[in-house]
């Protein structure tokens, strides 16, 4: 079920046209495609860093779960201060409202996620674990 609406997902995120637009050398730079290559590493380098955390039994979980989504705060509101202040970008309502949706889904998704890893470790034989 997962899957199916991960794909559900990046099929509604697609840009359908009736037509071709046509090509400038504005819209055909390499940042078109350095972004789905930046999500991939970062989405690994967080899966990784949150299987080492969940590794260490010697924090609590809520003390690490309260880190991790502090820093993760702290970098969204530096990346949103750049945006307004540099970039010059709208601050939106409606993007605000879309942004806490999206958040509450993401902070339930990682919650689970942190648990599961937890959980892991205990259910399986260490044969599988290496």
């Amino acid at each position: 079920m997962g899957i199916g609406v991960g794909l559900l997902a990046i099929i509604c995120s697609i840009g359908w046209r009736k037509s071709l637009p046509t090509v400038t050398l504005s819209n055909t730079g390499y940042k078109n495609s350095l972004y789905p290559l930046l999500v991939f590493i970062g989405m690994g380098i967080i899966d990784i860093l949150f299987k080492q955390v969940a590794l260490h039994v010697t924090i609590p979980y809520v003390s690490s779960m309260f880190i991790i989504f502090v820093m993760a705060m702290l970098i969204a509101f530096g990346l949103l201060g750049y945006f307004i202040f540099v970039e010059k970008q709208i601050f939106s309502g409606k993007a605000v409202v879309y942004g806490l949706i999206l958040g509450a889904f993401n902070f339930c998704n990682i919650l689970f996620y942190m648990k599961a890893h937890r959980a892991l470790p205990r259910t399986l034989p260490s044969y599988l674990l290496e």
